[in-house]
């Protein structure tokens, strides 16, 4: 590959190409018609998969299909200067693929975007393409990711990424009766967002335990100043304020 003077980032692209990812998909259709069982097609990354994705919905309309992208996937691309650190599966991908996912969200072919979180540390990845361990934190950027590049960069209304962040995930795990919307007798769940804010991402002004982001250096705009979880402030003023209060949800 460094015969190609190839970064690390298009090097792991080639080397997990998109058609891979088609192959994928395809398999899962076929599964799904044969047994009847939904499927929610996670990590969609490239443009051929998205094609795919239309192809298939049509040969098969029998099957219940469900599609996700990452915040890395909308935000990052093989010319990013994430190197290694960066690496991750599925790859990211060019800036053709990165285009051709928004305009999935922007035609509604997306139905959730997640952050993927993987907390590893740097001394995981290493400086070695193939040795490197795969994925990174993202829940902290998730975001202010979608609302820099689609909010401010592609006129997505804020509507809709809380629908792809909130009611669409509900939905999806059968939890709208306490999650995804605001409506008495649902859990207390909100978040106060500056939309003006402005920041530099660095690893070191994170609360993750990585000690790392591949979205190191990016200028993101619209952050979180204040989170309520079931009534109870958790985060303010770029700190966190409550010890974990998690709990079991049966989806079923």
């Amino acid at each position: 590959m460094n015969e190609l003077n190839l970064n690390p980032l298009q090097a792991y692209n080639m080397a997990r190409p998109p058609i891979a990812e088609r192959m994928a998909i395809i398999e899962a259709f076929e599964l799904a018609s044969q047994t009847g069982c939904p499927i929610n097609i996670l990590h969609i990354t490239s443009k051929l998969a998205l094609q795919t994705i239309k192809d298939l919905k049509r040969y098969y309309p029998d099957v219940d299909c469900k599609t996700e992208v990452t915040a890395a996937h909308l935000t990052l691309t093989t010319e990013s200067n994430a190197g290694v650190l960066g690496k991750v599966n599925p790859p990211i991908r060019t800036a053709d693929d990165k285009e051709a996912l928004w305009h999935g969200i922007l035609s509604n072919e997306i139905f959730t975007v997640v952050s993927d979180h993987a907390g590893i540390t740097k001394a995981m990845k290493g400086s070695e393409l193939w040795s490197a361990e795969n994925g990174f934190g993202a829940t902290e950027l998730l975001l202010p990711a979608l609302l820099t590049e689609g909010y401010y960069k592609r006129g997505i209304s804020l509507e809709k990424i809380a629908e792809l962040l909130t009611t669409n995930p509900a939905k999806l795990h059968n939890l709208s009766n306490r999650k995804g919307d605001i409506s008495i007798g649902l859990d207390g769940d909100f978040v106060i967002v500056n939309l003006n804010k402005e920041r530099l991402v660095r690893a070191d002004k994170l609360h993750s335990a990585q000690d790392f982001t591949p979205f190191e250096g990016l200028t993101l705009k619209g952050w979180p100043e204040l989170t309520i979880l079931k009534g109870n402030v958790v985060f303010q003023d770029n700190d966190i304020t409550s010890k974990p209060n998690g709990e079991y949800l049966k989806r079923f």
